[in-house]
């Protein structure tokens, strides 16, 4: 598999929301989703056109997937 650095913007806006995930609001630079069964909402900064990848494993992480998983599905967008 590939290493990801930055993963684009609009492919985690396109994951999240194929997940359950409502964006919610947005807070100057930083995005808000809400789902189901999470204890609190996925606050993602973003400066750009990218998020980091330190971001976006936080995200993979509380999903219960693997990096593997993650860059797998992500592929689809």
């Amino acid at each position: 598999m590939g290493i990801l650095k930055t993963v684009k913007l609009k492919k985690i806006d396109k994951f999240l929301k194929a997940r359950g995930f409502t964006f919610e609001r947005q807070s100057a630079s930083h995005l808000i989703y809400d789902g189901k069964g999470l204890p609190r909402p996925f606050v993602i900064p973003f400066h750009g056109k990218e998020i980091k990848f330190c971001y976006v494993k936080q995200i993979y992480d509380a999903l219960g997937m693997t990096r593997e998983q993650f860059i797998g599905e992500l592929k689809k967008f």
